[in-house]
């Protein structure tokens, strides 16, 4: 049961049944439904709630008449006449359930049946599941998992303190001035005693429709450092929905569904991988590995032997050979690399990345940092023309090593990762490729050989100090786990979104590199999320 729910919840069909019976709300942009708000009823294991119930007239206990009662005639009955009160549609009415939501002052949510509450909101279009951050925050309240969470309005971010008890923050209510005889009607409009419109009722902001589907990274500080979730918004409100996968790793929570109830274990986040694989967690993948580069073993594998298109992640072909001819001293990080004509072209027909020309004279060092950092593709260049002079006897070279090292699956047609269009009449594109498992054994032989790689792979930013400005990392990991150290993201139409990711982590005999490698995302959120549950789980190992 560990991990169906959560690609239960992706399966239309199991999507509808569970929205069946449940409160839902739909948010609208235009004609179109986009998100539907779900509670899901929840339980906190170790964790006793107070009884919200609101019991029902059936339950109360049954009036006895008193002495003076019973001595009494009784209650004269109400005689049957025309004006008689009716109170059958009262009594229909009151036969309904209440399903009203009420919420404590701890910020726990509840139906007047009892039930505890886990708010979250659903993409009709995919699907994708999101969960309140603030509802986890009241449910999580004095246990190993308690955090504190608001959204700080002068820094724009909200805010997620782990260990510490959740303060609930009531929505701020910006009331206008009102003068004697301004009124309100009954839709939250203000008026003024002449009848003209002063301020009208607030309507609740929404994002277009094409940032749903995109998904977006909403400013998220965790235990004082910038994260890079991708999380759903609709508004500026004091929430946030997150992916509960995402919600497991950062809390360290494991999450269950079982019927319509999600179970919270705050004591750990625990995962079966091979429970994922066969539920289909991995199914949308060209390629999947997890490793450990000091052993050599992989852990984990789906698809891993089908060659793929790799996009970017070729620059680790191209940082190795760089790194032999550094080793050689045939080449020095201190080398003026004058930019060729080529690689101004590269960056004139839209394929460069950083402010670059034709003849600028630029360090290696700071190509090098352009290349793992920003994913440069002229930088790139600029480094395999800087070695072997050309790039086709740079790529001649690549896969020399390729096959020095056993790479079976390898083919590279160029040093950056970019489609390649053939000669001939009608032009098809080629791509570098291999299989997961293969660049999984790439990877792992340059962090053993060439550990300097990491120190270019594991920073955030960096300044490349020729070119006078700074780059970011595309590495969005880097920002979510602390200890992962790099190493290359890669994305092209064909290759889809891929990483490699690698993280250190304490074995009883020491440290570990571990290396995740993920081929064909469809998008951002899985590029860094599926590394980082592969990385989290190999570390528990």
């Amino acid at each position: 049961m560990r991990g169906k729910w959560k690609r239960a919840l992706l399966a239309a069909g199991v999507f509808v049944s569970v929205l069946a019976g449940m409160l839902s709300a739909p948010v609208r942009t235009g004609a179109e439904e986009l998100m539907t708000a779900v509670d899901f009823a929840v339980t906190v294991e170790g964790k006793e709630f107070p009884d919200f119930s609101v019991p029902a007239a059936s339950d109360l206990p049954e009036m006895q008449d008193s002495p003076e009662m019973q001595d009494s005639p009784g209650v004269p009955e109400i005689p049957d006449s025309p004006d008689a009160l009716d109170l059958s549609e009262t009594q229909d009415e009151a036969a309904e359930p209440d399903h009203s939501i009420r919420t404590d002052s701890s910020g726990i949510r509840y139906r007047e049946t009892g039930e505890v509450l886990l708010g979250a909101y659903a993409n009709n279009r995919n699907n994708k599941m999101y969960l309140s951050l603030r509802d986890l925050a009241a449910l999580l309240n004095g246990t190993s998992a308690q955090f504190d969470f608001h959204l700080d309005r002068e820094l724009g971010s909200y805010v997620l303190t782990k260990g510490i008890p959740y303060t609930p923050v009531a929505e701020p209510e910006a009331e206008p001035e009102t003068n004697p005889g301004d009124h309100y009607d009954g839709e939250g409009n203000l008026y003024d005693e002449e009848g003209n419109l002063i301020a009208a009722a607030p309507q609740e902001v929404q994002r277009p429709w094409y940032e749903y589907l995109s998904y977006y990274i909403n400013p998220l500080i965790i235990d004082g450092e910038e994260t890079r979730y991708y999380s759903m918004q609709l508004s500026l409100t004091e929430d946030l929905y997150i992916d509960p996968v995402d919600a497991e790793l950062i809390l360290n929570i494991t999450l269950q569904k079982e019927a319509d109830t999600i179970r919270i274990d705050p004591s750990g986040f625990r995962i079966d991988l091979t429970e994922f694989s066969e539920d289909g967690y991995f199914d949308l993948f060209n390629g999947v590995v997890l490793g450990d580069a000091s052993t050599g073993e992989i852990l984990f594998g789906c698809k891993e032997t089908n060659p793929d298109a790799i996009a970017s992640t070729s620059k680790l072909m191209t940082y190795l050979i760089m790194a032999r001819y550094l080793e050689q001293g045939r080449i020095s990080l201190d080398d003026p690399v004058v930019l060729s004509d080529q690689v101004g072209a590269l960056i004139d027909f839209g394929y460069g990345t950083l402010e670059m020309r034709a003849g600028q004279e630029v360090k290696l060092r700071d190509l090098v940092g352009a290349m793992m950092l920003p994913s440069s593709n002229e930088a790139a260049l600029a480094i395999a023309e800087h070695v072997a002079g050309t790039e086709s006897q740079f790529v001649r070279l690549m896969n020399e090593m390729a096959q020095n090292l056993g790479l079976s699956t390898a083919r590279f047609y160029n040093s950056s990762g970019l489609p390649v269009y053939s000669d001939s009449l009608i032009a098809s594109p080629q791509q570098n490729h291999m299989s997961a498992a293969d660049l999984f054994r790439l990877s792992a032989a340059i962090v053993n050989n060439y550990p300097e790689i990491l120190t270019f792979s594991s920073r955030k930013t960096m300044e490349l100090e020729s070119l006078g400005y700074s780059v970011d990392n595309s590495n969005y990991l880097l920002f979510n786990m602390q200890n992962c150290v790099g190493l290359k993201t890669g994305t092209t139409d064909e290759a889809g979104c891929c990483l490699v990711a690698a993280a250190t982590v304490q074995k009883d005999d020491g440290p570990h590199t571990l290396i995740a490698v993920i081929l064909g995302a469809n998008s951002n959120l899985d590029r860094f999320q599926v590394p980082q549950l592969l990385l989290t789980w190999g570390g528990q190992q």
